[in-house]
């Protein structure tokens, strides 16, 4: 068997056991590199199938992230042709049409469950996003892992902050949430690190330096929010790392990315981060950084060259 999230998908012959008994309507995800992403599987009497990708898209897409309490950053990443490979058995349902305000893939619209005229070459797939805590917050698109535009859970989805009223004094809020120091905190208006997705979840932030989360400064939320220019207004931040924190000579990290299974490789030599040239780099490399870093991979890890995830700085 083999664990997959919370649940344990038991395999015969390279096939997902379908005889298994499960829950009316659940989902899982099966076949991606990571627990977050996959073939998208769902139950029917006990049966374990598939969902053709006709007409598949990011809402039903986000229903799969939102039924499995995963997070994702505007919308759950749809794939279709059986992009996390094909799967075998009943393909359940066709024709999705899932609305923002389903929160499971039996409450959408589709085809009478099991009439679908598709093969398993099209079955759908989802990429959703870690779990993550109500006023979680990370750095996104910087090219060091201490800038980068201003990102905040809530609900287990990530949006963005908008720069009305945002200063250094809020920064350093932010800084201090992400174990950065406060000193020299920057903030950066007009989607200096280029706009976000989703949703705009706070406005007029107003901190006083001492609070630990944005949380717990002044702000306002929902229909009270006036971003004029939407995305345009995202705000970034450029933190301050304590140059007396050092690392474990050979450590490795991923940086770069919204997602922390992927990004620009940086390793620690001498107590300095640095970069990887691309020179001869491959899938086998790659496999050994996903090793080092207990993540999971499907037949190797992934390789990305010519700075796919931004140039990085220093050695």
């Amino acid at each position: 068997s083999m664990i997959l999230g919370e649940q344990y998908v038991m395999m015969v012959g390279g096939q997902v056991n379908t005889t298994g008994v499960c829950t009316y309507g659940d989902v899982r995800l099966y076949n991606g590199s990571t627990p977050y992403q996959g073939r998208v599987e769902v139950c029917i009497n006990d049966t374990w199938g598939t969902v053709c990708d006709d007409s598949w898209g990011s809402v039903d897409a986000t229903v799969i992230c939102k039924q499995l309490e995963y997070a994702y950053t505007g919308y759950g990443k749809y794939y279709t042709n059986a992009y996390f490979g094909a799967g075998s058995g009943t393909i359940w349902f066709d024709n999705v049409a899932c609305t923002s305000s389903n929160t499971k893939l039996v409450q959408c619209s589709s085809n009478p469950i099991g009439e679908e005229d598709c093969s398993h070459s099209e079955d759908a797939g989802v990429g959703c996003e870690a779990p993550c805590d109500n006023g979680q917050l990370r750095l996104a698109d910087g090219y060091i892992p201490n800038e980068g535009r201003v990102e905040i859970c809530m609900s287990n989805v990530w949006g963005t902050v908008c720069d009305d009223y945002f200063t250094s004094v809020d920064a350093q809020v932010v800084c201090k949430k992400l174990g950065y120091l406060t000193t020299d905190a920057l903030a950066f208006s007009s989607a200096h690190f280029g706009s976000g997705t989703g949703d705009i979840f706070l406005d007029n932030v107003g901190c006083s330096g001492t609070e630990s989360s944005l949380l717990d400064c002044s702000y306002v939320s929902g229909n009270s929010i006036s971003c004029t220019y939407g995305h345009n207004e995202d705000v970034g931040v450029r933190c301050q790392v304590d140059s007396s924190n050092t690392c474990t000579y050979g450590d490795v990290r991923l940086v770069g990315s919204s997602n922390q299974y992927e990004g620009r490789v940086e390793v620690c030599i001498n107590d300095t981060w640095g970069t990887v040239c691309d020179d001869s780099w491959g899938s086998v490399d790659a496999t050994v950084i996903c090793i080092q870093l207990g993540y999971a991979y499907t037949g190797y890890g992934k390789y990305y060259t010519n700075a796919y995830f931004g140039a990085g700085s220093g050695t």
